[in-house]
């Protein structure tokens, strides 16, 4: 977490607030969190005992800003990623923008498992749907949408957003140097 927490805050447009929803960590998750926010007024701790999707509907629903960038807690946002993620909302007709993100891999399994969990840049085109690594929206799109389904059991709640948001004929951006990993 410190790793994301400190490429948020070393981004080239500072975020306005950074809102985390820890769900039930067994580790310091959550003192290394208390430790940032004794230094940066900008970051809110829930604590809840939820899954993915319940967490992440409290961080959107509290939020302040009318646009949401979502990331998750393993990953580390490049620094340029909240301003070239956020540009194309300057358009009225997006609604939700995806942008791209590398799969980490420690071992030999992981980076052969990448290729089918993660998405290699020759296929981050036009049909590419966003993966909450790096995503943002409006949030009345979300409103709309009615949040990430909250199912237990889903790991999916990304792609049942996506598939939602379609049906409703929301508008998607793609930003393939919006990077994270």
């Amino acid at each position: 977490i410190s790793g994301l927490i400190n490429s948020l805050l070393n981004q080239s447009t500072k975020p306005d607030e950074i809102v985390i929803v820890d769900g039930g960590s067994k580790d310091n998750t959550i003192d290394l969190i208390r430790h940032f926010q004794r230094k940066d007024k900008r970051i809110k701790l829930i604590i809840e005992k939820c899954n993915r999707a319940r967490g992440r509907n409290i961080s959107i629903d509290i939020a302040r800003n009318e646009i949401i960038a979502t990331t998750d807690g393993d990953c580390i946002a490049e620094k340029q990623w909240l301003k070239r993620l956020s540009e194309p909302f300057k358009h009225k007709g997006v609604d939700i923008c995806a942008g791209f993100y590398t799969m980490k891999a420690d071992n030999n399994f992981q980076k052969a498992s990448s290729f089918f969990l993660g998405v290699i840049p020759s296929r981050f085109d036009e049909s590419f749907l966003p993966s909450t690594r790096s995503m943002a929206f409006r949030k009345r799109a979300w409103e709309q949408i009615g949040g990430f389904p909250e199912i237990k059991g889903n790991s999916a709640e990304d792609s049942d957003f996506n598939y939602k948001a379609l049906k409703l004929g929301m508008g998607y951006a793609r930003v393939k140097d919006a990077k994270g990993s």
